[in-house]
C-alpha cells in the first residue's frame, strides 16, 4: 500500500473479521473441541450434557446428561465415545443414546479421576489417577501402567501407547510391554502427544516444546517459550503449530525446531490449533484466554481474524466455512469465514495527524465493499487499493473525531447481502490538544536554473516519508504530493517554499536557483570591459603614430 506505517502518528490497522453465524449457550463452561459425526456438531459442557447441533445454525438434535466435567468427545464406531473427568465414560450412538457406559471407580479400575482417553477409532486407552487402562470392549478393563500420580491424556496408535506421566513420557505396548521411558525437568500435564512420521510432540510445565524420537525416546529438539505449554500441537506440512501460557502461538519446522514466526494474542493460548481458510486464504485459528479465537496467515504468522467471546476461547474447529468454538461463559460460537470484514484495535490515541485505517476484506461471494462509520455518522465506502481485497480509509481529526472517545465501526456487504446488528466497533481516544507535527526537508540537486530539484519531505518526529502533503514553489508550481517533489525551475532567483498537511505546522523556507551558464549582465560587463580596453589600446596606439 501507499501508506507507511512509520509516517502514521496513529495507524489504526484493521484485523480480517468474519460474521457471527450463530451462537448457542449452555449452562457450563465449554469443555472440549467440537467434533463433527454423523454431519452433527458435538461438544462438551461443565453444565453435564453433551450437546449435539447443526452445523449450520446450531439447532440441537440432541443432548445427553453424562456428568461434570466431560473430556474431549472423540469419534468411534457410529458414534461418539467420551468421559467425564469424574469417572464416567460412556459410548454414545448417533441418536445420542448411551449405547453403555461404565466407571473407573469400580475393582477392575480402583481410580477415581480420568485425565483422558483415546480411542484411535477403535481400541481404547484411558489415563486416570491408578495408570493407563486398556479397554478391549465395553466390559473389559486391562491396566498397561499402574502408578498413582498426574497424567496427561493418551495417544492412541495401533501398536502402541504414548502418555504423559508426571516428568515422563512413556511409549508403551497393548501387551503392557515398555516400549521406552524420557525424563524432563518438568511435569507434563494436559498437552496430549502428537506423532508424526518419525517423531512424537508434546509441551510441558518446563515452558517447552519438545520433540523424541518415536523409536528411541532420545530427544532431537525443543523450543523455549515464555511460560507453560499446556495445550496440544498441530503438525501439518512439515510445521509444527502450538500456543503457549505466554500468550503467543508459535510455528516451527517440525525437522530442526527451528522458528517459523510467533504471533501475539492477548493472554494465555491453552487451545489446540486448527487449520482453515478465510476467504481463501489458508490460516491456523487458534483460542485464546484474553476472549477472542484468532486466524493467523499460516506463511508469516500475520493476524488476519479475530472473532469475540465473552470468556475465554477455546479450541476451535474448522468445518463447512465456519470456524466454531467454546468458550469459558458457556457459549458455542459459529463465525462464517466465507466473508471478512477489518476492524481496528481498542484504545488509540489519536492526535491532530491524520488517521489511516487500513485493512483487507475478502469474499468467495463475489465482490466486497468495506463501509466505515465515525459515530454516529453516515456510512462511507472505503476505497480499494491496488492490492485486491486491501483499503484504506484516510480522516482528518479535527473533521471526524470529537474530543475525547470516538467509535469507528465497519461492515462489509457483497453479493449475499450486508451484514447487519452487532458491527464490529473500536474507540480511539482524539486528544484535540496534541501538538502540531514538523516536516523535515531535503533539498538536492544543482538548484540551478534547468536542472532537476528534488525535495524530500520527511516527519521529524521518525524520518518517515510523508504522504499527501501540499507544497508551493514561488508563483509558477503547486502540487499535492506524496514523498518526495522533482522539478526543473526555468526561473533563476530567490523563491519560497510552503509545504503544509493536516497535522503539521507550515514549513516555509527560501530556494535559491541559479542562471545556467553566465548571466547576461556579466556578458556585458566582460563586452564593456573590452570595449574600453579596446578603446584605450587605439588611444594609446594613434598618439604613438601622431609623436
Amino acid at each position: 500500500m501507499g501508506i507507511k506505517l512509520l509516517f502514521i502518528f496513529s495507524l489504526i490497522f484493521c484485523l480480517s473479521f468474519a460474521s457471527l453465524e450463530w451462537q448457542v449457550s449452555t449452562d457450563g463452561q465449554i469443555t472440549s473441541k467440537p467434533v463433527i459425526s454423523n454431519n452433527n456438531l458435538i461438544i462438551g459442557s461443565a453444565d453435564g450434557y453433551l450437546y449435539s447441533l447443526k452445523p449450520s445454525d446450531g439447532t440441537s438434535t440432541y443432548k445427553v446428561y453424562l456428568g461434570k466435567y466431560i473430556l474431549q468427545p472423540e469419534t468411534y464406531s457410529n458414534g461418539i465415545f467420551t468421559a467425564t473427568t469424574e469417572g464416567n465414560y460412556f459410548y454414545i450412538d448417533s441418536q445420542g443414546m448411551k449405547v453403555w457406559q461404565n466407571s473407573v471407580k469400580g475393582a477392575d479400575f480402583n481410580a477415581t479421576y480420568i485425565y483422558g482417553f483415546s480411542t484411535n477409532g477403535e481400541k481404547v486407552v484411558l489415563t486416570t489417577d491408578n495408570g493407563l487402562f486398556y479397554l478391549p470392549n465395553s466390559t473389559t478393563a486391562i491396566q498397561l501402567y499402574s502408578k498413582k500420580g498426574d497424567y496427561t491424556p493418551p495417544h492412541a496408535d495401533s501398536s502402541f501407547i504414548l502418555f504423559g506421566y508426571e516428568n515422563k513420557l512413556i511409549k508403551i505396548g497393548y501387551n503392557g510391554q515398555m516400549l521406552w521411558e524420557t525424563k524432563i525437568t518438568e511435569k507434563f500435564w494436559s498437552s496430549r502427544p502428537v506423532t508424526d512420521g518419525s517423531s512424537v510432540y508434546i509441551g510441558a510445565l518446563d515452558k517447552k516444546m519438545h520433540t523424541f524420537n518415536l523409536n528411541t525416546g532420545s530427544e532431537e529438539w525443543n523450543v523455549d517459550t515464555q511460560n507453560w505449554i499446556t495445550g496440544t500441537v498441530l503438525v501439518s506440512e512439515g510445521i509444527v503449530y502450538f500456543g503457549s501460557n505466554d500468550g503467543n502461538v508459535y510455528a516451527v519446522d517440525k525437522n530442526s525446531g527451528k522458528q517459523k514466526w510467533i504471533a501475539k494474542t492477548g493472554q494465555a493460548v491453552q487451545s489446540t490449533p486448527e487449520i482453515g481458510f478465510i476467504g481463501g486464504k489458508r490460516v491456523i485459528f487458534a483460542g485464546s484466554n484474553d476472549k477472542y479465537a484468532y486466524a493467523m496467515d499460516s506463511k508469516d504468522g500475520n493476524i488476519v481474524w479475530k472473532g469475540s467471546a465473552q470468556g475465554w476461547a477455546g479450541s476451535p474447529k474448522y468445518y463447512d466455512n465456519n470456524v466454531i468454538f467454546g468458550s469459558k461463559e458457556g457459549i458455542i460460537y459459529s463465525y462464517t469465514t466465507e466473508r471478512a470484514i477489518n476492524y481496528p484495535q481498542d484504545g488509540e490515541t489519536i492526535g491532530k495527524k491524520e488517521v489511516t485505517i487500513q485493512g483487507g476484506a475478502v469474499s468467495e461471494k463475489g465482490t466486497v465493499t468495506v463501509l466505515i462509520r465515525i459515530n454516529n455518522g453516515p456510512w462511507e465506502t472505503a476505497p480499494k487499493s491496488l492490492v485486491e481485497g486491501n483499503w484504506t480509509y484516510i480522516i482528518d481529526p479535527s473533521k471526524k473525531l470529537n474530543g475525547g472517545l470516538n467509535t469507528i465501526s465497519c461492515k462489509v456487504r457483497d453479493v449475499v447481502g450486508e451484514e447487519t446488528g452487532s458491527f464490529t466497533t473500536v474507540t480511539v481516544i482524539h486528544n484535540a490538544n496534541a501538538l502540531l507535527g514538523n516536516f523535515a526537508v531535503d533539498i538536492k540537486g544543482n538548484q540551478m536554473q534547468g536542472e532537476t530539484t528534488t525535495i524530500k519531505v520527511m516527519d521529524a518526529e521518525d524520518g518517515s516519508a510523508v504522504e499527501r502533503f501540499y507544497i508551493k514553489i514561488g508563483d509558477f508550481y503547486e502540487a499535492n504530493s506524496s514523498n518526495n517533489v522533482s522539478v526543473k525551475i526555468d526561473v533563476p532567483g530567490t523563491h519560497t517554499v510552503t509545504i503544509s498537511k493536516t497535522g503539521f505546522n507550515n514549513y516555509t523556507t527560501q530556494l535559491k536557483i541559479t542562471e545556467n551558464g553566465i548571466p547576461l549582465t556579466y556578458i556585458l560587463i566582460i563586452v564593456a570591459a573590452v570595449l574600453i580596453l579596446g578603446f584605450v589600446l587605439y588611444k594609446k596606439f594613434a598618439k604613438k603614430r601622431s609623436g
